[in-house]
């Protein structure tokens, strides 16, 4: 009989990275039994419950949520996993747990993604070495950090080097940008219009710009429709970036997309006052987009909060295309990060090294 390995996730980036592992383990144990939330995972509860917990404001569904997580941990106890793997999501994934350590269950528990704890709440550390047998993290200075407080960290590489590589059969279009603002509601409403503004700013200035846009909420189509600019929306999103010349969006993993991509791209973060206020006091990083953080300088230009308007994200764009903004020095620092991400077999490395569990 396989082994029971439990996955929990939520929002659309953990299931990506989810359905990522899900597979893995299948290439490595033919039979093993999965189930949880993410990509393809057969549900212990339903995927589309724990999908809204991270899309709507966590005051205005707190009954939800509580609900959801007695479902689901109730679920998790009386499977008994071999392993329980949390990927991601970590407010919902450390309060769950913790609960599980309360009660004292005889699985191990690894994270996969765990927190930033780096940029901001350092004190989660102190929970996920209580909680976690073990973390796998997305780059190596992640796993050099948790190791310093006494977190058995695994670092084998980004799992995005074996989804994204530069295709030479995409035809790049020539002044065609790409407008990636984001697929949460919350980024949508932040970024949307705003890149929509930059885009008809740029227009003014370069009559022969084409825009694409990626918007996954279809609610917010009728924004770019209305705008009299040539604009195309485009569903996935690899295929926009591979098709766009520049890039423009929010600060997220589509930094570490496009630079895979090696795409040069404006990265803007706009927030709410509360936000901004926990950004400014919080956050404890000079960088927001990962390539620049990693690297450890301005690799991609950075308008964040007041500096994010419709008039500097053209005034960056216009200056690339006429071959003024430092290109080359851009394409140069991608190489480096890309160096930083290891190299391909990602996932199957790392389930190899959560093979001490499944034995």
């Amino acid at each position: 009989m396989g082994k029971k390995v439990a996955i929990i996730t939520g929002e659309r980036s953990g299931s990506f990275y989810a359905g990522l592992l899900k597979d893995a383990l299948i290439r490595r144990f033919p039979s093993v039994d999965i189930r949880g939330t993410g990509e393809g995972i057969p549900p212990l509860v339903e995927m589309e419950d724990v999908a809204v917990v991270g899309v709507l404001s966590a005051v205005a569904v707190l009954l939800k949520v509580l609900r959801l997580f007695e479902r689901l941990k109730h679920a998790i106890v009386e499977w008994k996993p071999d392993l329980l793997v949390f990927v991601d999501f970590p407010d919902f994934n450390l309060f769950l747990g913790r609960s599980l350590l309360r009660q004292k269950v005889g699985f191990p528990m690894v994270y996969f993604i765990p927190p930033t704890v780096w940029a901001w709440r350092h004190y989660r550390v102190n929970t996920i070495r209580r909680i976690c047998h073990a973390v796998f993290t997305l780059f190596e200075f992640e796993a050099e950090y948790y190791r310093r407080y006494g977190v058995d960290a695994v670092w084998e590489g980004h799992p995005l080097v074996d989804v994204l590589k530069p295709s030479s059969t995409v035809e790049v279009g020539d002044k065609v940008i790409g407008l990636l603002p984001g697929s949460r509601r919350k980024e949508l409403e932040n970024h949307l219009s705003l890149l929509l503004d930059a885009a008809e700013t740029l227009y003014d200035a370069c009559s022969e710009c084409r825009f694409l846009v990626s918007v996954v909420d279809k609610s917010y189509r009728a924004l770019v429709e209305k705008r009299n600019i040539p604009i195309e929306i485009v569903d996935d999103s690899y295929k926009l970036m591979r098709m766009s010349q520049l890039l423009v969006g929010a600060s997220g993993t589509v930094t570490v997309e496009a630079a895979i991509l090696h795409k040069p791209m404006v990265v803007v973060y706009r927030s709410s006052f509360i936000d901004k206020f926990i950004f400014d006091y919080f956050v404890h990083t000079k960088f927001i987009a990962m390539p620049n953080i990693v690297v450890g300088r301005r690799i991609y230009p950075e308008l964040i909060q007041d500096d994010a308007t419709a008039e500097n994200i053209s005034k960056v764009l216009l200056s690339w295309l006429n071959k003024r903004g430092g290109i080359n020095g851009i394409r140069a620092g991608l190489k480096e990060f890309n160096r930083s991400l290891g190299s391909e077999g990602v996932m199957d490395r790392i389930v190899s090294r959560m093979q001490r569990w499944l034995h």
